[in-house]
């Protein structure tokens, strides 16, 4: 291809010293061949060329050859696009706020019986004949219980004329008559006695409504600093064009060369 017309109302020469000039002006370019554009047209101004800048021009960018004193000429779109970060987090700290304390409420027991009745219907033992020794009661016959199991318990004689009394500790016996400290008017009885408990409740506890306890206080808190780190852009990569592609249209592509006169 024959070297690019220098557009002549574009150009100027200017002697930056007694031997170095600068020439600035644009060129127009006809049709490509693949081993470069001939820049004879530009370097020949020159005893020698330093360095030649050509400005890229509408999508196309240029580069210039030295040892060959060609201009090499590329397409590119020239549209950069931003790299992806890694996916990351960021820690936030939060101070150590706790939740409010709950109201005070009881739980409503919806219950058969109040706490206080015996169960004389099932009583825990039973026997017949009771001899006191201080307030040791000593039955009569034999009975099976573990250590203190009767302590709480009431012992009721079998006539009126024996008060009832407290059950304050037993003795462990197994098939053997058993000794109860009792706290009362311990008196011998030979009638028929009962060992009973305080009768156990049935019922249910009331379903608590429901509620929420308020959050404690949070004092502001903020991001951990992150690591430093760099975005970068990617270009497209530029190709040189085709050989035979016409580069008509680039009628105005301005340069700068510098070089030794």
């Amino acid at each position: 291809m024959a070297a690019p017309t220098l557009t002549k109302d574009m150009y100027r020469s200017e002697r930056i010293s007694r031997n170095l000039a600068c020439l600035t002006g644009s060129l127009a370019f006809g049709v490509y061949e693949s081993n470069g554009v001939d820049s004879s047209s530009i370097t020949g101004y020159f005893k020698t060329c330093l360095q030649m800048l050509i400005v890229p021009c509408s999508g196309y960018l240029f580069e210039w050859d030295k040892t060959n004193d060609k201009i090499k000429v590329y397409l590119s779109s020239g549209t950069p696009t931003l790299s992806n970060e890694n996916a990351h987090t960021h820690a936030v700290a939060l101070d150590s706020g706790a939740s409010a304390a709950g109201a005070s409420h009881n739980h409503a027991f919806t219950g058969t019986a109040p706490v206080s009745d015996l169960e004389l219907a099932t009583p825990a033992f039973s026997g017949t004949g009771l001899t006191a020794s201080g307030q040791d009661m000593t039955t009569t016959d034999n009975q099976t219980m573990t250590l203190n199991q009767c302590a709480g318990m009431w012992l009721i004689p079998a006539t009126g004329a024996t008060p009832v009394m407290l059950i304050l500790s037993n003795t462990a016996v197994t098939a053997a008559p058993a000794v109860l400290t009792v706290q009362g008017a311990a008196a011998t009885d030979a009638g028929a006695y009962k060992i009973v408990k305080a009768l156990a409740p049935v019922g249910t506890n009331a379903a608590e409504a429901t509620h929420t306890h308020a959050s404690g206080t949070l004092a502001d808190a903020a991001s951990d600093v992150g690591s430093s780190h760099t975005h970068y852009t990617v270009g497209e990569v530029a190709v040189e064009v085709d050989n035979g592609t016409s580069l008509a249209a680039l009628t105005a592509v301005k340069f700068i060369a510098v070089g030794l006169m």
